[in-house]
């Protein structure tokens, strides 16, 4: 049946991305990522659906090529640098005004908040949209102490996330790869307003585990 999600007391079924089962795909890919945990290595939760996994593998280490470039972004004056991270080229425009080697993603190592980054393929980017000032302690996830992800290091899993997104039965079917016994616990689910056609339902196994019976094509971020 439907499901209907509340936000800082907002009822998110009201979006109109959420009712089209946007939200749903945009939170199953998103993975929490764990910078120098534990020291000089990163720690990355993330998933192939229905399995999770805990990935390990080195900091980014990104040979940065600054430029003269500036650009203004949100009132932050930021400078022009490129580098190739996993495959892709990037260029990044980061600002010095806030002092972090930080950036959006896994890329990192500027003398400055990366503000904003687009691949040389233009499919990729993001950009800056706003600080918040927070004290929350970051703490490690520890659900993998009770068994629910599967470790593994981060070529081995990039190559075995593409292998299985990449592949033309994706597009086709985007549970193509999920096997019966595995179908037979999740649920189908829909945002609001009447039930739809089967092919418009989503299917969830979990609160962050969606997947939608449409798939455009896979464009990795990682492609090594």
């Amino acid at each position: 049946g439907k499901v209907d999600f509340a936000k800082d007391g907002y009822p998110m079924w009201k979006n109109r991305n959420y009712q089209e089962g946007e939200w749903f795909e945009r939170q199953s890919n998103i993975p929490t990522i764990y910078i120098n945990y534990p020291e000089g290595e990163m720690t990355t939760l993330d998933k192939i659906i229905p399995q999770w996994y805990e990935v390990h593998g080195a900091v980014p280490a990104i040979d940065w090529k600054m430029t003269d470039d500036t650009l203004n972004i949100s009132g932050y004056i930021c400078h022009k640098a490129v580098g190739k991270y996993a495959g892709r080229k990037w260029t990044a425009w980061y600002t010095e005004d806030i002092a972090t080697t930080a950036g959006p993603w896994k890329l990192r190592g500027l003398p400055g908040l990366i503000m904003k980054a687009v691949d040389a393929d233009n499919i990729h980017s993001f950009e800056f949209c706003g600080l918040q000032n927070r004290k929350d302690k970051i703490g490690f996830n520890e659900l993998e102490q009770m068994h629910l992800y599967t470790k593994t290091d981060q070529r081995k899993f990039i190559k075995n996330r593409n292998k299985v997104f990449t592949s033309k039965r994706y597009v086709q079917d985007p549970r193509y790869y999920i096997t019966e016994d595995d179908l037979k616990d999740a649920v189908e689910m829909w945002a609001a307003g009447p039930e739809p056609a089967p092919e418009d339902k989503v299917t969830v196994f979990s609160r962050d585990m969606v997947v939608p019976k449409k798939a455009h094509v896979y464009q990795p971020l990682e492609l090594e």
